[in-house]
């Protein structure tokens, strides 16, 4: 329980000493769900007519695409009719991560520095 309490204690001082970065690390920690959720639907959503060959639940015809969920399909969208879409969402998946990463890495590289 000691180790929780320490991180914790850490963690509650790194948003004292930068909240805008804590901040901005809590929004893209958000962002990075939103963006792997959009960029994996794009990825396997199937049209119907795929859908049919499968043999799984019937997708509407008029879908351009679905993925299933839970024995049903929900709509979705192809890559190849909305790449701009497709690459915002990887954009945002892609971009929130490195942010995490990148700020993370570089206050911990900060920290260590001053400490010298």
């Amino acid at each position: 329980m000691q180790p929780f309490i320490s991180g914790f204690r850490t963690l509650s001082s790194s948003f004292k000493k930068r909240p805008w970065l804590s901040l901005g690390q809590i929004v893209a920690g958000l962002l990075v769900f939103l963006g792997f959720f959009l960029t994996v639907s794009f990825v396997s959503a199937i049209t119907p007519h795929e859908a049919a060959l499968t043999g799984d639940a019937v997708m509407p015809t008029h879908w351009e695409a679905g993925i299933m969920n839970h024995g049903e399909y929900y709509r979705w969208y192809t890559i190849s009719n909305h790449p701009i879409l497709f690459g915002i969402s990887l954009a945002v998946f892609v971009g929130s991560a490195g942010f995490i990463l990148l700020s993370g890495t570089i206050v911990t590289w900060l920290e260590e520095r001053n400490k010298k």
